[in-house]
């Protein structure tokens, strides 16, 4: 407790684009003008609004898979200049998020109501 305390504020969409914008300057590509020119803001806003839908505008529960697409999508582009990049599938929590599920919600499979098999085990 005595070390610094860094607090960070959660996102909300104007903070996942601007997080998103620097992370494009940054982006070590051999050509950033490619990354720059194909991924324009738009593009990063289309993509914040993408990627929150599911969560109904929730940014806070988001940022690590957004940020984990994007990188995605620079790769994507800085390894294949002038190719039509489709849009990435969406992860087992976005997915969720979109059908209106929670994201980590039990679904019973069937044969669950019968419950487990009686074993003995010696040891």
């Amino acid at each position: 407790m005595r070390q610094p305390q860094l607090e960070l504020r959660p996102f909300d969409r104007d903070r996942l684009k601007d997080v998103a914008l620097r992370l494009r300057a940054l982006y070590p590509a051999p050509d950033p003008n490619i990354v720059a020119a194909e991924i324009s803001p738009e593009r990063i806003t289309a993509l914040v609004d993408e990627v929150t839908t599911g969560f109904r505008g929730d940014v806070g529960v988001v940022p690590r898979q957004f940020l984990r697409r994007l990188v995605n999508l620079f790769d994507a582009v800085a390894e294949n200049p002038g190719a039509s990049i489709p849009p990435p599938a969406l992860t087992v929590e976005e997915q969720r998020a979109t059908d209106g599920k929670k994201p980590i919600e039990y679904e019973p499979e069937p044969g669950d109501d019968k419950g487990y098999a009686a074993t003995s085990v010696e040891f």
